[in-house]
C-alpha cells in the first residue's frame, strides 16, 4: 500500500510539473505572438502616417492648382480627383486611430498576460 501511494505521489508530481512547464511555455508563446501583433500594427501604422502624408501633398498641389486657376479667372470647384483623395484621407485616419486602438488593447492584454505569469 506504501509503494503504491509513493508512486501514485511521484506520478501526481510529474504531471503538474508537466502541466506548469506547458502553461509556462502558453504564457511565454502567447506574449511572444501578442508582442508581434504589435510590430505588425507598428508597421501598419507607419502606413496610414506615410499614406496620409502623400495625401497631403497631393490635396495641397491640387489646392494650389484651384487658387491659380480662380487667380486666372477661372471657378474650379474641388475636381473629382481631389474629392477621392478627401475620402482616401479620411479612410486612412479611420485606419489609423483603428490601428491605435488594436494596439492598446494588445499592449494590455500583454502586460495582463505577463503579470499572471509572474503571479502564478
Amino acid at each position: 500500500m506504501l509503494a503504491l501511494q509513493v508512486i501514485q505521489h511521484s506520478y501526481n508530481r510529474s504531471v503538474c510539473g508537466r502541466i506548469q512547464m506547458m502553461e509556462e511555455h502558453l504564457t511565454r508563446s502567447i506574449g511572444m505572438e501578442l508582442h508581434h501583433r504589435v510590430e505588425l500594427i507598428d508597421t501598419l501604422l507607419a502606413e496610414a502616417e506615410q499614406k496620409m502624408g502623400a495625401l497631403h501633398h497631393a490635396l495641397g498641389a491640387q489646392t494650389r492648382a484651384k487658387e491659380e486657376s480662380e487667380h486666372a479667372g477661372h471657378d474650379m470647384s474641388l475636381s473629382q480627383e481631389g474629392q477621392t483623395l478627401k475620402y482616401e484621407q479620411a479612410l486612412w485616419e479611420r485606419a489609423r486611430t483603428g490601428l491605435t486602438e488594436v494596439r492598446t488593447i494588445l499592449e494590455d492584454l500583454e502586460e495582463s498576460e505577463r503579470q499572471r505569469g509572474l503571479s502564478q
